[in-house]
């Protein structure tokens, strides 16, 4: 076996690794819109990996939809100005259940689940502040 001096080894390692100014390919960012990748993103952060338990109540898909919205918004919007900033829970919600396979047998009543946990969170006590940054 010859071995290389370890100068010569770095500079042969170097050369077959990308430096990292260099954009590793990803296949989703040719194939779908920023706006897409994102919502994909959070999908897999907080839907795809519920326990089926938590995926066969609405208050708790609605409570992961609305961990998903804060983050969208905190980082995907906040990142990239282009991304639309959904107005309310609802249409960030109504989009998710648009885009979502976990969530497509329920697409159709989406507006009779949606009511059904707004009078859920409203019969509930909440705790919680807001702090508002200066502007």
């Amino acid at each position: 076996m010859i071995e290389l001096p370890l100068a010569a080894s770095a500079a042969a390692a170097a050369a077959t690794v990308p430096s990292p100014s260099a954009p590793s390919p990803d296949p989703l960012s040719t194939s779908l819109s920023p706006h897409l990748s994102a919502l994909d993103d959070v999908h897999t952060r907080f839907l795809v990996n519920l326990p089926e338990d938590e995926l066969s109540s609405a208050p708790r898909i609605f409570f992961q939809i609305e961990q998903a919205h804060w983050f969208y918004d905190d980082f995907f919007c906040d990142a990239d100005p282009s991304l639309p900033r959904y107005r309310d829970l609802r249409s960030f919600a109504r989009a998710m259940f648009g885009h979502s396979p976990l969530l497509a047998h329920l697409r159709a009543g989406f507006d009779v689940l949606w009511r059904g946990v707004v009078g859920y969170r409203r019969a509930g006590a909440g705790y919680g502040t807001l702090l508002p940054e200066p502007a």
